[in-house]
C-alpha cells in the first residue's frame, strides 16, 4: 500500500534547509505523528524508507538537531553496545522566515529564458 509525506509549503520554500533535509523533516514531522511521544526509527529505518544513506540522514538530522527544529538526547546503550540517538520532538512551523517572494518589478531580459543560450 502507498502512502504519503506531506511536506508542507513553508517547509518547501525555507532556503534554511536542504531538499534532503526538508524530506527528512517532512519524514520525522509524520512519524511524530504516528508515535506521539519519544519514539522514532533509527537513522538506518529512516534512511533505508527514503532511499538514502545512513550517513546521509546522519548529517541531515545532525542539522535538524543544531537548528533546534527536532529535540533529540542521545542515551547510553546499557548492554555496552553504541549510544543511540531519542528523538523526541519535531517544531513546526519552522522558525525561519520563508524564502522572499519574487518582485514583480524585476525584469528579466528576454534572452536569458532562451533555453539555447550556454548558460
Amino acid at each position: 500500500m502507498n502512502s504519503f509525506i506531506k511536506l508542507p509549503s513553508d517547509v518547501l520554500s525555507c532556503n534554511t534547509l536542504s531538499i534532503t533535509e526538508k524530506v527528512i523533516y517532512a519524514y520525522m514531522l509524520d512519524r511524530q505523528n504516528v508515535f506521539k511521544h519519544n519514539h522514532f526509527e533509527s537513522q538506518d529505518t529512516i534512511a533505508s524508507s527514503l532511499c538514502i544513506s545512513r550517513k546521509t540522514v546522519h548529517r541531515a538530522l545532525q542539522k535538524l538537531i543544531k537548528l533546534g527544529v527536532v529535540k533529540a538526547r542521545k542515551e547510553k546503550n546499557m548492554m555496552g553496545g553504541l549510544d543511540r540517538w531519542i528523538y523526541f520532538d519535531v517544531v513546526y512551523p519552522l522558525p525561519f522566515p520563508r524564502a522572499r517572494e519574487k518582485s514583480e518589478d524585476v525584469h528579466m531580459p528576454k534572452d536569458m529564458d532562451d533555453p539555447f543560450l550556454p548558460w
